[in-house]
């Protein structure tokens, strides 16, 4: 299989996993096992481990239309500059930070 062919498989799944979990249709525990299981024909998420995935149990999936299934709405509402004091941060959950990683 080619590099592109590769390539191409990696961001479909990777879509299709990623909305599914924004939609709220399965746990970030279940996105992350089937991002891992996708990466014996992707060659990406390889380093996925069995502990990230059980550090994940916990976690929901983002609620459709919150600040994290929708990138857009990241941060203040559009045309809107922050207001206020910006909250303390908090470790981020293992989705978010894998999230943060695929969209760089």
């Amino acid at each position: 299989m080619s590099a592109t062919d590769k390539a191409t498989i990696a961001k479909t799944n990777t879509d299709t996993i990623v909305e599914a979990h924004q939609e709220g249709l399965v746990s970030t525990q279940t996105a992350m096992k089937e991002l891992k299981q996708s990466s014996g024909n992707s060659g990406i998420f390889t380093h996925i481990s069995d502990e990230d995935i059980e550090d994940a149990e916990n976690d929901e999936p983002p609620l459709p239309g919150s600040e994290l299934a929708d990138p857009e709405r990241q941060g203040a509402e559009a045309g809107q500059l922050g207001t206020g004091a910006t909250p303390p941060k908090q470790k981020d959950s293992i989705w978010k930070r894998l999230s943060k990683t695929i969209k760089k």
